[in-house]
């Protein structure tokens, strides 16, 4: 049987987003929220495809985390599920400003930088449990763990 993803939220993102919402008003934390919501489902149907199941999605200051059930998941198939995040939020960049950008640039911008942030090679980012899998998938575990720490 099937459990369904628990969805945990934190004190600390309840007050970031009011302070967002005073600071800036609805409308963009809702641009905001729609680019990590699509980032979250990139991740959440490369890991289904898989075969992986997601057990939570915790939301906090620091931004969504998805805990995955990945340990039947090769190097490749881990690496797949990491990179489809920012692969969606890259997609959904394309598909927006191919159906007329100008109407809506701060989609179109809130998806580019939340692709290109977490790219970045540092951990917990999608970019820094990249390079860890790459170097683990190509020279094993001991490397990856010296190029940074392994995946929560």
């Amino acid at each position: 049987m099937s459990h369904p993803c628990r969805v945990q939220v934190t004190g600390g993102f309840v007050l970031l987003t009011a302070w967002f919402v005073l600071a800036n008003g609805w409308e963009p934390l809702v641009t905001v929220l729609g680019a990590a919501a699509f980032h979250e489902l990139g991740h959440w149907t490369v890991l289904h495809l898989l075969g992986a199941k997601a057990a939570a999605l915790r939301l906090s200051v620091l931004g969504a985390a998805m805990e995955v059930d990945s340990g039947r998941l090769s190097y490749g198939g881990e690496l797949a599920a990491v990179l489809a995040g920012p692969a969606a939020n890259l997609l959904a960049a394309l598909v927006l400003t191919a159906l007329g950008g100008e109407r809506w640039p701060a989609a179109v911008g809130a998806n580019l930088v939340l692709c290109a942030f977490n790219l970045l090679p540092v951990r917990p980012l999608d970019g820094g449990r990249a390079l860890y899998l790459l170097v683990s998938w190509a020279a094993g575990p001991a490397a990856g763990e010296a190029a940074g720490p392994p995946p929560r």
